[in-house]
């Protein structure tokens, strides 16, 4: 019952808002994201959690030195990973995600930095394919356990 509701739903978005159509929002929608996003930033941990993986990204396109001792590896030996883990699939767009999310670990502590954002808890989820790609190709997660903390 539920899925069928859900089901009818989503076809309804989807004719009300096809795949490039701008949403535009008024000033007190805007607002209101603001102040949703202020309260989400100022969690505990979520600010600390977003600048560490900007440093990773940054560090991921060669414009930072920050994460290097957190990575565990060179910038290139980390894309040379995340490519592998798409497994020689065609793809146009990719995010970095993690075996074990960053909420998880207890980010004040060094020792849990270093296993949240060592390389081997990274991988690429595809995100957008290449056309000639069909959409049934599947991505099955990396076998590589994520590092757990020590201590």
């Amino acid at each position: 019952m539920d899925d069928e509701r859900r089901r009818k739903w989503r076809e309804t978005y989807k004719k009300q808002y096809p795949t490039g159509f701008k949403r535009r929002r008024d000033a007190a929608q805007t607002g209101m994201q603001r102040a949703a996003q202020r309260r989400y930033e100022g969690r505990a941990g979520i600010g600390t959690m977003r600048r560490l993986q900007r440093q990773v990204r940054q560090y991921l396109v060669g414009k930072g030195k920050a994460a290097a001792a957190m990575v565990g590896c060179t910038s290139a030996q980390l894309r040379e990973h995340l490519e592998q883990t798409l497994q020689g699939a065609e793809v146009l767009q990719w995010h970095l995600s993690y075996h074990r999310h960053p909420r998880e670990f207890n980010l004040d502590r060094e020792v849990d930095r270093n296993a949240c954002f060592h390389y081997t808890n990274m991988y690429a989820r595809p995100v957008r394919l290449s056309s000639t790609v069909s959409s049934t190709v599947s991505f099955p997660l990396p076998s590589q356990p994520a590092p757990s903390p020590a201590g």
